[in-house]
């Protein structure tokens, strides 16, 4: 009830507001499952990378992926370091969604 009040008085997530910030975390949603994607691809190496579409899903997510690269070091061959970046994204999500509704992010 409280949140409504919120948001019938032009808080977070009124309006047109609270689309936009549905919309950004259903995208981070679908990227999320792009690098999920990606991430178990990894594991096949007769995969080639230069081939579609596994060509376009490297373009999508190696930037981000690269991001977090190298920040924990390798343990057994396995960079965990991406772990880092599926956290920040389920985080912006899950605040973009709680803002979609009217709610603070915190």
């Amino acid at each position: 009830m409280a949140a409504a009040g919120v948001a019938a008085m032009g808080g977070i997530g009124s309006g047109g507001e609270g689309e936009l910030y549905g919309t950004l975390a259903k995208a981070l949603d679908i990227y999320s499952v792009l690098l999920t994607l990606r991430v178990l691809l990894t594991w096949f190496r007769n995969i080639s990378w230069s081939s579609e579409p596994f060509n376009t899903i490297k373009q999508f997510t190696d930037p981000f992926l690269s991001m977090f690269r190298g920040i924990i070091p390798p343990i057994g061959g396995i960079d965990l370091s991406i772990m880092l970046g599926f956290f920040l994204i389920s985080f912006v999500s899950k605040m973009l969604k709680r803002m979609s509704f009217g709610m603070p992010p915190f």
